[in-house]
């Protein structure tokens, strides 16, 4: 199906809204849309399940977790379960309950091989698939023993031998996807997720929907539900012959969930606009195959400040950080970081708000923590921490509550002039008007 085509485009703009308003899975029924936090190690972990706990946030109910992560937050929480009390309990009793309702995606996170921001966790931990432990050990290695330029040209070289090996030894790549998928289900993913290169050519997307193959085959197997997963390099939206090969791939694709990381995407750059134009396209492309497939279902990763239009047009569950702000190499952790205003849907920094909340005594917001955070001269670190992370999700959740009425209602401008009114505006052309 060519994302050029007008007809394609007017007919899902006039029919857009005649969608599913929950995603079925195997094991779990999610309202729609749905937000999911993307946790970054065990911190961040922690407290989403004290979050889904202590909150009624039926819109934010879905935990990505990167492949390299699961050691350190997961696997310890379900070792527990396994566990009983001096009383005959059972440990971890929150955990387990916030687990029944919560969709939990592990996300391979395969892009740091190429990226290394956090190559050197592929090594940290034993149950990491062994071959991509054995190739960060060897990236690692070069970068101690060849200059700078050099290691960057091996690396390049090193990246695309790999998953080309992976691609054409049947027992590589059955390794591969099989160790895999079998630390997802350890973890208790809902549905698996293939290992898969960041697309950017032809060659790669030949490789990815090789990997979706064979892990739809090693996941039927274990009687476990697949997905197909396609990682996307920002570059590939001007790419018009490759993004007709994944859409095209995604119409005749049977998979009940198809999930899209676009990484390190930001639409909301002036410089963007033939990107924002092919990703409008492809936003209603993706509409018109629900409206042929209604069961079919569509997951956006690392979403960012695409998020709400790619909520509003086509994707059942989008998902970012646990700030929105927290990118690739954004360092440690900040004592004051910034809030999210929900009006402006962008980031403030500390200073920012103290002088908003000494100008108005609150923080305006209508959740938990901003009705309580009065005097930012004494919150401490922890408590900013945990606060505006929780804050944002709540925001998320009124975000989510917002589509779902425009999807019910069928009132496009309702969910439209929510971006004509803030800092996102340059993103209103995502949502097209009826």
């Amino acid at each position: 199906m060519s994302s050029r085509n007008p007809l394609t485009i007017m007919e899902t703009q006039r029919d857009r809204y005649a969608r599913e308003t929950q995603l079925r899975l195997d094991s779990l029924t999610v309202s729609t849309p749905q937000f999911g936090v993307l946790t970054r190690g065990r911190d961040e972990f922690e407290l989403f399940i004290r979050m889904r706990k202590n909150f009624q946030l039926d819109r934010v109910s879905a935990c990505i977790i990167r492949l390299f992560d699961v050691a350190s937050t997961i696997l310890p929480r379900i070792r527990e379960e396994q566990q009983t009390t001096i009383n005959g309990g059972v440990f971890g009793e929150d955990f387990r309950s916030v687990r029944k309702s919560t969709l939990i995606l592990v996300d391979p996170a395969t892009e740091y091989l190429f990226y290394e921001s956090n190559l050197s966790k592929f090594t940290s931990s034993a149950v990491i698939p062994e071959p991509f432990r054995e190739y960060a050990r060897r990236c690692e290695s070069k970068k101690k023993s060849q200059s700078s330029d050099e290691y960057l040209k091996w690396k390049d070289a090193n990246h695309r031998m790999f998953w080309g090996e992976t691609y054409n030894d049947p027992k590589k790549r059955i390794q591969v996807v099989g160790e895999t998928l079998d630390l997802e289900l350890r973890s208790g993913a809902n549905v698996t997720m293939a290992p898969v290169p960041i697309k950017n050519s032809s060659t790669s997307f030949g490789i990815s929907t090789k990997m979706n193959e064979v892990m739809r085959e090693l996941s039927r197997d274990k009687a476990a539900q697949s997905s197909t997963y396609f990682l996307i390099h920002k570059s590939a939206l001007n790419d018009e012959r490759l993004m007709d090969e994944i859409t095209s791939y995604i119409e005749k694709d049977d998979a009940r969930l198809t999930i899209l990381k676009f990484k390190q995407l930001d639409l909301t750059e002036s410089a963007r606009v033939s990107e924002r134009e092919a990703y409008r396209e492809f936003l209603l492309n993706l509409a018109l195959i629900r409206q042929k497939k209604p069961s079919r279902g569509f997951t956006l990763l690392e979403g960012e400040n695409q998020t709400f239009p790619s909520a509003t047009v086509a994707f059942d569950l989008v998902s970012t950080s646990f700030t929105g702000q927290d990118g690739d190499g954004s360092g440690g952790r900040t004592p004051y970081g910034k809030w999210y205003d929900p009006k402006e849907m962008t980031q403030r920094d500390f200073q920012q708000v103290q002088r908003i909340v000494r100008t108005t005594g609150i923080l305006p917001h209508g959740c938990p923590f901003c009705r309580s955070a009065s005097n930012l001269s004494s919150i401490t670190p922890q408590e900013w921490y945990a606060g505006r992370r929780i804050h944002y999700c709540h925001c998320m959740q009124e975000f989510m509550e917002m589509i779902a009425r425009a999807i019910k209602e069928r009132n496009v401008e309702l969910a439209r002039e929510k971006i004509v009114n803030s800092s996102m505006s340059v993103l209103k052309t995502l949502i097209p008007r009826a």
